[in-house]
């Protein structure tokens, strides 16, 4: 992703951070050749204006660690919903990769990921993965793999209709 892809994709995401309940929790890890947690899990209500900033001052660069950046957000995602469960807290659970599915760095290989970071049938345990189809290149199989497999959904986009994208995924929670 570079030029208007990033910058699309960049301000789409900062207005999705914008639109979520208060109350809701949100996470953010940026990936290229490297994966790195932005933000750990916290209330929207306290990082959702630092959060769309940052994600505006995102570039690209590097190659891409696909499969790396989901076993890291299942990561994250299980030990909040271990840290949940103990509270007594319910939620749903949800991954939004907003990717065009090149893995072209990454030392996890896709078979891993599948068959260890994105369990499927009963051991999904309601953690959805939305996937954001990105650019007219985008490999549409293994994106949409990825979100069948938990129960969640893949959406095509390009700059024009990314926002919508995100839309859709905030109606499907």
């Amino acid at each position: 992703m570079n030029g208007q892809s990033i910058r699309a994709a960049t301000e789409a995401t900062s207005a999705f951070l914008k639109r979520l309940y208060p109350q809701d929790r949100v996470g953010l890890i940026a990936f290229n050749d490297q994966v790195t947690t932005i933000s750990g899990i916290e209330l929207v209500s306290a990082v959702s204006e630092s959060l769309s900033q940052r994600v505006l001052n995102l570039t690209a660069g590097g190659g891409t660690n696909l499969y790396g950046s989901i076993c890291t957000a299942k990561t994250i995602i299980d030990e909040a919903r271990r840290n949940d469960q103990s509270a007594g807290d319910s939620r749903l659970y949800g991954i939004v990769v907003l990717s065009d599915g090149a893995d072209t760095s990454g030392v996890i290989s896709e078979n891993r990921m599948f068959d260890t970071c994105l369990p499927s049938g009963p051991e999904v345990e309601g953690t959805k993965l939305f996937t954001i189809a990105f650019g007219s290149g985008a490999n549409i199989g293994v994106l949409s793999r990825m979100a069948q497999i938990s129960g969640g959904s893949m959406f095509k986009a390009d700059a024009d209709s990314i926002d919508a994208a995100y839309v859709k995924i905030s109606a499907e929670q």
